[in-house]
Protein backbone atom coordinates (compact mmCIF):
# COMPACT_ATOMS: atom_id res chain seq x y z
CA UNK A 1 0.00 0.00 0.00
CA UNK A 2 3.05 2.47 -0.92
CA UNK A 3 0.88 4.64 -3.24
CA UNK A 4 -1.53 5.05 -0.22
CA UNK A 5 1.35 5.87 1.92
CA UNK A 6 2.38 8.39 -0.69
CA UNK A 7 -1.05 10.51 -0.69
CA UNK A 8 -1.30 10.45 2.94
CA UNK A 9 1.94 12.32 3.09
CA UNK A 10 0.45 14.88 0.90
CA UNK A 11 -2.95 15.16 3.09
CA UNK A 12 -0.83 15.71 6.18
CA UNK A 13 1.47 17.95 4.33
CA UNK A 14 -1.81 19.93 4.04
CA UNK A 15 -3.24 19.50 7.61
CA UNK A 16 0.12 19.94 9.44
CA UNK A 17 0.65 23.83 7.21
CA UNK A 18 2.81 23.13 4.15
CA UNK A 19 1.35 23.33 0.78
CA UNK A 20 2.33 21.14 -2.05
CA UNK A 21 2.76 24.11 -3.86
CA UNK A 22 5.62 25.46 -1.73
CA UNK A 23 2.81 27.95 0.18
CA UNK A 24 3.44 27.30 3.81
CA UNK A 25 0.36 27.21 5.60
CA UNK A 26 1.45 28.07 9.11
CA UNK A 27 -0.84 26.59 12.01
CA UNK A 28 -2.64 29.64 13.53
CA UNK A 29 -1.00 30.80 16.64
CA UNK A 30 -2.57 30.35 20.24
CA UNK A 31 -4.01 33.76 21.48
CA UNK A 32 -5.41 34.23 24.90
CA UNK A 33 -8.91 33.60 25.53
CA UNK A 34 -10.51 37.32 26.30
CA UNK A 35 -13.45 36.13 28.15
CA UNK A 36 -12.83 32.44 29.28
CA UNK A 37 -16.06 30.96 30.78
CA UNK A 38 -15.30 26.86 31.20
CA UNK A 39 -11.99 25.32 31.98
CA UNK A 40 -10.65 21.52 31.77
CA UNK A 41 -10.08 19.60 34.49
CA UNK A 42 -7.96 16.73 34.67
CA UNK A 43 -9.65 13.37 36.32
CA UNK A 44 -7.26 10.99 35.59
CA UNK A 45 -4.57 10.01 32.68
CA UNK A 46 -3.35 6.52 32.00
CA UNK A 47 -1.04 5.18 29.13
CA UNK A 48 -2.59 2.94 27.20
CA UNK A 49 0.53 1.97 24.45
CA UNK A 50 1.04 3.62 20.64
CA UNK A 51 -1.37 3.62 18.22
CA UNK A 52 1.00 5.39 15.85
CA UNK A 53 0.23 7.24 12.71
CA UNK A 54 -2.35 6.75 10.51
CA UNK A 55 -4.27 3.53 12.01
CA UNK A 56 -7.70 2.64 13.12
CA UNK A 57 -7.06 1.79 16.42
CA UNK A 58 -9.01 3.48 18.78
CA UNK A 59 -10.14 2.78 22.50
CA UNK A 60 -13.41 2.08 22.70
CA UNK A 61 -16.13 2.35 26.00
CA UNK A 62 -18.35 -0.62 26.95
CA UNK A 63 -20.44 -0.68 29.59
CA UNK A 64 -18.22 0.44 32.57
CA UNK A 65 -15.04 -0.75 30.82
CA UNK A 66 -12.35 0.69 28.53
CA UNK A 67 -10.61 -1.67 26.06
CA UNK A 68 -7.84 -0.56 23.69
CA UNK A 69 -4.96 -1.89 21.84
CA UNK A 70 -1.97 -0.78 20.51
CA UNK A 71 0.03 -1.75 17.33
CA UNK A 72 2.20 -4.22 19.40
CA UNK A 73 -0.71 -6.26 20.01
CA UNK A 74 -1.39 -5.50 23.57
CA UNK A 75 -4.41 -5.30 25.03
CA UNK A 76 -5.39 -3.18 27.74
CA UNK A 77 -8.55 -2.78 29.58
CA UNK A 78 -9.27 -0.05 32.10
CA UNK A 79 -12.24 0.83 34.25
CA UNK A 80 -13.84 4.04 34.09
CA UNK A 81 -11.87 5.36 36.77
CA UNK A 82 -8.31 4.51 34.91
CA UNK A 83 -7.47 1.19 36.63
CA UNK A 84 -6.03 -1.88 34.85
CA UNK A 85 -8.26 -4.60 35.03
CA UNK A 86 -6.19 -6.99 32.69
CA UNK A 87 -3.81 -6.15 30.10
CA UNK A 88 -2.54 -9.60 27.49
CA UNK A 89 0.16 -9.27 25.20
CA UNK A 90 -0.96 -11.13 21.70
CA UNK A 91 1.33 -12.40 18.51
CA UNK A 92 -0.20 -9.70 16.47
CA UNK A 93 0.37 -6.19 15.09
CA UNK A 94 -2.66 -4.33 15.29
CA UNK A 95 -4.23 -1.99 13.05
CA UNK A 96 -7.65 -1.23 13.71
CA UNK A 97 -10.17 -2.11 16.68
CA UNK A 98 -11.48 -2.56 18.76
CA UNK A 99 -14.74 -3.56 17.93
CA UNK A 100 -16.88 -4.94 21.18
CA UNK A 101 -19.40 -6.85 21.95
CA UNK A 102 -21.02 -9.55 23.87
CA UNK A 103 -18.22 -11.87 24.98
CA UNK A 104 -15.59 -10.47 22.49
CA UNK A 105 -12.86 -7.76 21.30
CA UNK A 106 -12.46 -7.98 17.91
CA UNK A 107 -9.06 -5.99 15.70
CA UNK A 108 -7.86 -6.07 12.46
CA UNK A 109 -4.53 -6.54 11.70
CA UNK A 110 -1.57 -5.03 9.81
CA UNK A 111 -1.09 -8.75 7.95
CA UNK A 112 -4.52 -8.99 6.87
CA UNK A 113 -6.85 -10.80 9.70
CA UNK A 114 -9.41 -10.03 11.62
CA UNK A 115 -9.26 -11.91 14.78
CA UNK A 116 -11.40 -12.29 18.04
CA UNK A 117 -10.75 -12.49 21.75
CA UNK A 118 -12.30 -13.31 24.37
CA UNK A 119 -13.71 -9.95 26.65
CA UNK A 120 -13.14 -11.00 30.16
CA UNK A 121 -9.24 -12.28 29.84
CA UNK A 122 -8.29 -11.91 26.04
CA UNK A 123 -8.01 -15.49 25.38
CA UNK A 124 -7.95 -16.35 22.11
CA UNK A 125 -11.55 -17.10 20.15
CA UNK A 126 -10.93 -17.17 16.07
CA UNK A 127 -8.64 -15.51 13.57
CA UNK A 128 -9.74 -15.31 10.10
CA UNK A 129 -7.82 -13.94 6.66
CA UNK A 130 -8.94 -11.10 4.72
CA UNK A 131 -7.32 -9.66 1.26
CA UNK A 132 -5.29 -7.01 2.87
CA UNK A 133 -4.27 -4.66 6.14
CA UNK A 134 -7.71 -3.39 7.87
CA UNK A 135 -7.37 -0.05 8.68
CA UNK A 136 -10.90 0.66 10.38
CA UNK A 137 -12.64 -0.92 13.19
CA UNK A 138 -14.37 -4.30 12.54
CA UNK A 139 -18.27 -3.93 14.02
CA UNK A 140 -19.73 -6.31 16.18
CA UNK A 141 -23.59 -6.51 15.49
CA UNK A 142 -25.80 -9.29 16.58
CA UNK A 143 -24.80 -12.57 14.90
CA UNK A 144 -21.67 -10.74 12.26
CA UNK A 145 -19.16 -9.15 12.60
CA UNK A 146 -17.92 -6.59 9.53
CA UNK A 147 -14.97 -5.83 8.78
CA UNK A 148 -13.15 -3.52 5.96
CA UNK A 149 -9.89 -4.24 3.95
CA UNK A 150 -7.36 -2.27 2.65
CA UNK A 151 -8.03 -3.00 -1.07
CA UNK A 152 -11.73 -2.23 -0.64
CA UNK A 153 -13.37 -5.50 0.49
CA UNK A 154 -15.94 -5.73 2.68
CA UNK A 155 -17.04 -9.14 4.96
CA UNK A 156 -19.30 -10.06 6.75
CA UNK A 157 -18.11 -12.91 9.09
CA UNK A 158 -19.91 -15.41 11.19
CA UNK A 159 -19.74 -14.06 15.23
CA UNK A 160 -19.43 -17.59 16.91
CA UNK A 161 -16.04 -18.72 14.40
CA UNK A 162 -15.34 -16.02 12.03
CA UNK A 163 -16.32 -18.39 8.96
CA UNK A 164 -17.42 -15.68 5.77
CA UNK A 165 -21.23 -15.28 5.36
CA UNK A 166 -20.40 -12.82 2.17
CA UNK A 167 -17.70 -10.41 0.70
CA UNK A 168 -18.42 -7.18 -1.12
CA UNK A 169 -15.28 -6.25 -3.38
CA UNK A 170 -14.78 -2.70 -4.47
CA UNK A 171 -12.54 -1.38 -5.96
CA UNK A 172 -10.28 1.33 -5.47
CA UNK A 173 -8.45 4.16 -7.03
CA UNK A 174 -4.86 3.65 -7.83
CA UNK A 175 -4.02 6.58 -5.16
CA UNK A 176 -6.28 7.58 -2.01
CA UNK A 177 -5.34 8.78 1.31
CA UNK A 178 -3.87 5.87 3.76
CA UNK A 179 -7.06 4.99 5.84
CA UNK A 180 -10.95 3.91 5.67
CA UNK A 181 -13.61 5.39 7.26
CA UNK A 182 -15.27 2.91 9.63
CA UNK A 183 -18.26 1.08 8.82
CA UNK A 184 -21.73 1.84 10.28
CA UNK A 185 -24.22 -0.20 10.55
CA UNK A 186 -27.95 1.09 10.70
CA UNK A 187 -31.29 -1.08 10.82
CA UNK A 188 -31.16 -3.74 7.86
CA UNK A 189 -27.74 -1.96 6.61
CA UNK A 190 -23.95 -1.46 6.34
CA UNK A 191 -23.02 1.84 5.40
CA UNK A 192 -19.40 2.71 4.04
CA UNK A 193 -17.71 5.57 2.87
CA UNK A 194 -15.60 4.88 0.05
CA UNK A 195 -12.17 5.94 -1.48
CA UNK A 196 -14.03 6.79 -5.37
CA UNK A 197 -15.86 9.17 -3.44
CA UNK A 198 -19.21 7.65 -2.80
CA UNK A 199 -21.17 6.04 0.32
CA UNK A 200 -22.94 2.47 -0.66
CA UNK A 201 -25.31 0.56 1.44
CA UNK A 202 -25.11 -2.89 1.62
CA UNK A 203 -27.76 -5.53 2.75
CA UNK A 204 -26.64 -6.70 6.42
CA UNK A 205 -27.21 -9.80 5.82
CA UNK A 206 -25.97 -10.70 2.74
CA UNK A 207 -24.19 -8.06 1.21
CA UNK A 208 -26.00 -7.35 -1.52
CA UNK A 209 -25.75 -3.19 -2.80
CA UNK A 210 -28.81 -1.42 -1.57
CA UNK A 211 -28.31 1.54 -2.76
CA UNK A 212 -24.61 3.91 -3.94
CA UNK A 213 -24.51 7.91 -3.68
CA UNK A 214 -21.99 10.36 -5.22
CA UNK A 215 -20.33 12.54 -2.09
CA UNK A 216 -17.33 14.16 -4.44
CA UNK A 217 -16.75 13.34 -8.39
CA UNK A 218 -12.98 13.16 -8.97
CA UNK A 219 -11.47 16.07 -10.95
CA UNK A 220 -8.18 17.60 -11.94
CA UNK A 221 -5.43 17.21 -13.82
CA UNK A 222 -2.96 15.06 -11.21
CA UNK A 223 -3.56 11.67 -8.92
CA UNK A 224 -3.03 13.67 -5.89
CA UNK A 225 -5.99 16.10 -7.18
CA UNK A 226 -8.36 13.81 -8.18
CA UNK A 227 -8.23 12.18 -4.29
CA UNK A 228 -11.81 12.17 -3.63
CA UNK A 229 -11.86 9.60 -0.23
CA UNK A 230 -14.85 9.40 1.90
CA UNK A 231 -12.67 8.68 5.26
CA UNK A 232 -14.23 10.39 7.96
CA UNK A 233 -16.43 8.58 10.12
CA UNK A 234 -20.09 8.75 8.92
CA UNK A 235 -22.59 10.56 11.31
CA UNK A 236 -26.66 8.76 11.33
CA UNK A 237 -28.91 11.06 13.05
CA UNK A 238 -32.42 9.40 13.43
CA UNK A 239 -32.83 8.71 8.73
CA UNK A 240 -30.53 11.00 7.66
CA UNK A 241 -26.59 10.07 6.77
CA UNK A 242 -24.12 12.59 6.74
CA UNK A 243 -20.68 12.28 4.46
CA UNK A 244 -18.12 14.22 3.82
CA UNK A 245 -15.07 13.75 1.36
CA UNK A 246 -11.49 14.69 1.33
CA UNK A 247 -11.97 16.82 -2.10
CA UNK A 248 -14.46 19.17 -0.80
CA UNK A 249 -17.77 17.77 -0.49
CA UNK A 250 -20.29 17.07 2.37
CA UNK A 251 -23.73 15.43 1.68
CA UNK A 252 -26.87 14.60 3.52
CA UNK A 253 -28.47 11.46 2.38
CA UNK A 254 -31.79 9.33 2.95
CA UNK A 255 -30.43 6.28 4.67
CA UNK A 256 -33.26 4.35 3.40
CA UNK A 257 -33.08 4.97 -0.01
CA UNK A 258 -29.53 6.80 -1.01
CA UNK A 259 -31.58 10.17 -2.15
CA UNK A 260 -29.66 13.52 -1.67
CA UNK A 261 -31.11 15.44 1.01
CA UNK A 262 -28.70 18.75 0.61
CA UNK A 263 -25.14 18.93 -0.66
CA UNK A 264 -22.57 21.68 -0.01
CA UNK A 265 -18.93 22.51 -0.72
CA UNK A 266 -17.17 21.73 2.70
CA UNK A 267 -14.54 18.95 2.50
CA UNK A 268 -13.41 16.65 5.51
CA UNK A 269 -10.98 14.16 6.65
CA UNK A 270 -12.03 14.80 10.69
CA UNK A 271 -15.21 14.10 10.57
CA UNK A 272 -18.85 15.01 12.54
CA UNK A 273 -20.81 15.41 15.45
CA UNK A 274 -24.07 16.73 16.56
CA UNK A 275 -26.91 17.98 18.57
CA UNK A 276 -30.16 18.40 18.45
CA UNK A 277 -29.67 22.35 17.10
CA UNK A 278 -26.35 21.59 14.85
CA UNK A 279 -24.05 18.97 12.51
CA UNK A 280 -20.55 20.29 14.08
CA UNK A 281 -17.95 19.43 11.05
CA UNK A 282 -14.39 20.28 10.84
CA UNK A 283 -13.13 20.74 7.17
CA UNK A 284 -10.25 20.01 6.08
CA UNK A 285 -8.47 22.87 7.08
CA UNK A 286 -9.61 23.40 10.13
CA UNK A 287 -12.26 25.37 10.22
CA UNK A 288 -14.84 24.31 12.80
CA UNK A 289 -18.63 24.70 11.58
CA UNK A 290 -21.92 24.39 12.61
CA UNK A 291 -24.88 23.39 9.70
CA UNK A 292 -28.08 23.53 9.86
CA UNK A 293 -29.37 19.32 10.00
CA UNK A 294 -32.33 20.23 7.45
CA UNK A 295 -30.44 22.47 4.98
CA UNK A 296 -26.41 22.40 5.49
CA UNK A 297 -26.95 26.16 5.80
CA UNK A 298 -23.83 27.29 8.06
CA UNK A 299 -25.21 28.85 11.61
CA UNK A 300 -21.51 29.99 12.42
CA UNK A 301 -17.97 28.94 11.68
CA UNK A 302 -14.73 29.22 13.84
CA UNK A 303 -11.66 30.00 11.90
CA UNK A 304 -9.15 30.90 14.29
CA UNK A 305 -7.61 27.60 14.90
CA UNK A 306 -6.61 26.99 11.18
CA UNK A 307 -4.28 24.20 9.98
CA UNK A 308 -4.25 23.48 13.90
CA UNK A 309 -5.04 19.80 12.92
CA UNK A 310 -7.80 19.85 15.09
CA UNK A 311 -9.69 16.57 15.55
CA UNK A 312 -13.62 15.47 14.90
CA UNK A 313 -15.96 18.01 17.14
CA UNK A 314 -17.56 16.50 19.88
CA UNK A 315 -20.34 18.04 21.68
CA UNK A 316 -20.09 18.12 25.37
CA UNK A 317 -21.83 19.62 28.24
CA UNK A 318 -23.45 21.95 25.90
CA UNK A 319 -20.24 22.81 24.31
CA UNK A 320 -18.18 21.63 21.22
CA UNK A 321 -14.91 20.47 21.69
CA UNK A 322 -11.99 19.99 19.76
CA UNK A 323 -8.38 18.82 19.97
CA UNK A 324 -4.75 19.59 17.86
CA UNK A 325 -2.00 18.68 16.94
CA UNK A 326 -0.29 19.92 20.35
CA UNK A 327 -2.33 18.09 22.38
CA UNK A 328 -4.66 21.29 22.98
CA UNK A 329 -8.32 20.88 23.90
CA UNK A 330 -10.34 24.39 22.56
CA UNK A 331 -13.95 24.64 23.97
CA UNK A 332 -16.22 26.56 21.69
CA UNK A 333 -19.53 27.88 22.18
CA UNK A 334 -22.16 25.73 20.62
CA UNK A 335 -24.56 29.03 20.18
CA UNK A 336 -21.53 31.75 18.78
CA UNK A 337 -18.67 29.45 17.75
CA UNK A 338 -16.54 30.95 20.13
CA UNK A 339 -13.64 29.77 21.97
CA UNK A 340 -14.53 29.86 25.39
CA UNK A 341 -11.70 27.57 26.73
CA UNK A 342 -8.24 25.74 26.59
CA UNK A 343 -6.36 23.52 28.43
CA UNK A 344 -3.10 20.95 27.19
CA UNK A 345 -4.40 17.47 27.72
CA UNK A 346 -1.13 15.74 25.96
CA UNK A 347 2.22 16.75 24.54
CA UNK A 348 1.62 14.46 21.82
CA UNK A 349 -1.16 14.99 18.59
CA UNK A 350 -4.19 14.20 19.32
CA UNK A 351 -6.11 13.24 15.99
CA UNK A 352 -8.85 10.67 17.44
CA UNK A 353 -11.88 12.51 18.36
CA UNK A 354 -12.42 13.68 22.04
CA UNK A 355 -14.95 10.77 23.44
CA UNK A 356 -18.07 11.38 25.53
CA UNK A 357 -18.21 8.71 28.45
CA UNK A 358 -20.16 8.94 31.54
CA UNK A 359 -20.16 12.47 31.69
CA UNK A 360 -16.89 13.14 30.52
CA UNK A 361 -14.12 13.90 28.07
CA UNK A 362 -11.86 11.04 26.99
CA UNK A 363 -8.39 12.46 24.93
CA UNK A 364 -6.30 9.93 23.33
CA UNK A 365 -3.04 10.95 22.08
CA UNK A 366 -0.81 9.28 19.04
CA UNK A 367 1.75 7.72 21.93
CA UNK A 368 -1.50 5.79 24.03
CA UNK A 369 -1.96 8.34 26.42
CA UNK A 370 -5.44 8.53 28.01
CA UNK A 371 -6.65 11.48 29.28
CA UNK A 372 -9.99 11.81 31.01
CA UNK A 373 -11.01 15.58 31.72
CA UNK A 374 -14.37 17.37 33.14
CA UNK A 375 -15.14 21.13 32.51
CA UNK A 376 -15.67 23.55 35.37
CA UNK A 377 -17.24 27.09 34.74
CA UNK A 378 -14.19 29.10 34.37
CA UNK A 379 -13.34 31.01 37.95
CA UNK A 380 -10.06 33.28 36.71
Amino acid sequence: MMIKSVAWAVATALLMGCAGSGTTLKPAPLKKIASPEVRGVEVWDRRVGPSGLLTGLRPVVSGDQIFAGDRKGVITVLSLDGKVQWRKRTAHRFTAGPGVAGDLLVFGTRDGAVVAFGRQDGSPVWQTPVSSEVLSAPVIDGELVFARAGDGRIYGLNVADGSRVWTQDRAVPALSLRGTAPLLVGVGAVYAGMDNGRVIALNRSDGEPMWEETVSIPSGRSEVDRIVDVDADLLLVDSILYASSYAGDMVAINAYNGMPQWRRALGSYAGMDQDSNCIYVTDNESVVWCLDPASGAALWKQDKLKYRGLTAPASFKGNVVVADYQGYVHWLSAVTGQIIGRSRAATDPVRMPPQVVDGRLLVIDEDGGINVLDSRPYAG
